[in-house]
């Protein structure tokens, strides 16, 4: 199964330094994950963010406000299981 990542935020230094974060943790875990930038404030807002950078697995935000180096993201994706 195919994981969905959403990086949330404007694209500042931590939007992309998150985007980094999780591409390295998808090739350490071995998933199949499309990353998806999204820019759009109206939808950030419209999601319940206030602070970026935010991160979503699968639809479900699990970060905000703050970047996650590889690690603490990796311990943080190993608590969502892939849904069947």
């Amino acid at each position: 199964m195919t994981r969905t990542i959403e990086i949330l935020g404007g694209g500042c230094s931590k939007c992309e330094a998150l985007t980094k974060s999780a591409e390295s943790v998808v090739e350490k875990l071995g998933w199949q994950a499309t990353i998806v930038h999204i820019t759009d404030m109206d939808e950030i807002v419209d999601r319940g963010i206030f602070t970026t950078p935010a991160l979503a697995l699968d639809g479900e935000i699990i970060v905000s406000g703050r970047y996650l180096p590889p690690n603490q993201l990796e311990t943080l994706f190993l608590k969502y299981p892939t849904k069947k």
